[in-house]
């Protein structure tokens, strides 16, 4: 099968192409595991269907989509291990009752405990510009052992599962490929609710290499 170049790859997701960051053409295809190649069909499709509502001004983009297509299918056909899901592709991942693991630096531990408490439809005028979600997004909240409460978008990086933290800390020792994948997918161009809600001015970039490899872990997340 002829692979396809990667101007091809991110012409075909249409308007969720900035959900592809850090997956640089087909050489990373092979290590981000069935769910993340499964979520990429998933968003294939939904752009196509976008594309097809456009007229026939959108026919050259939605040429792009079958080889595109058929290669994600081919590679998830032979995949045989999950990875954590790369957090731009996350959509309604959250669900009451999950253990999270969330990077809050602080005095003792930068990685808190947390359990997913609530999760709700939420809007914020200000995200209007993403034209896949016109500025909708799942509102996450979290309660962390030590009794704060913290509010998030469905994507945050900073924010992930439990089980999935713990798979990405010992993947510094598998597959750093993936790892930089994963990583460079969760940069941001804004804050988190959290710091938006509570009024603060935080970073909106996090250096999720380094705080995954050298962060101090709270002993309820260790255990």
């Amino acid at each position: 099968m002829t692979p396809f170049d990667p101007d091809t790859f991110v012409t075909a997701f249409g308007i969720n192409a900035d959900c592809l960051r850090g997956i640089r053409g087909e050489s990373c295809l092979g290590s981000l595991g069935r769910a993340n190649l499964d979520r990429l069909l998933k968003l294939l499709g939904a752009s196509a269907n976008e594309m097809l509502s456009g007229g026939p001004e959108r026919h050259t983009e939605l040429l792009q989509v079958p080889p595109v297509r058929e290669r994600l299918e081919s590679i998830l056909a032979s995949s045989s291990f999950t990875r954590p899901l790369l957090p731009r592709l996350r959509a309604e991942f959250f669900h009451a009752g999950d253990e999270v693991a969330v990077l809050f630096p602080g005095p003792g531990a930068d990685w808190h405990a947390g359990t997913v408490l609530a999760v709700e439809k939420s809007h914020k005028p200000e995200w209007n510009a993403n034209r896949a979600t016109r500025g909708f997004y799942w509102r996450v909240t979290a309660l962390l052992r030590d009794g704060r409460t913290l509010a998030f978008s469905t994507t945050e990086p900073r924010v992930v599962l439990r089980a999935e933290f713990l798979e990405l800390q010992a993947l510094f020792e598998l597959d750093l490929r993936f790892l930089a994948v994963f990583c460079e997918n969760g940069e941001r161009d804004w804050p988190p609710v959290w710091e938006i809600e509570a009024g603060r001015s935080a970073p909106a970039s996090v250096n999720l290499a380094k705080w995954l490899h050298r962060g101090r872990v709270s002993a309820e997340l260790r255990g």
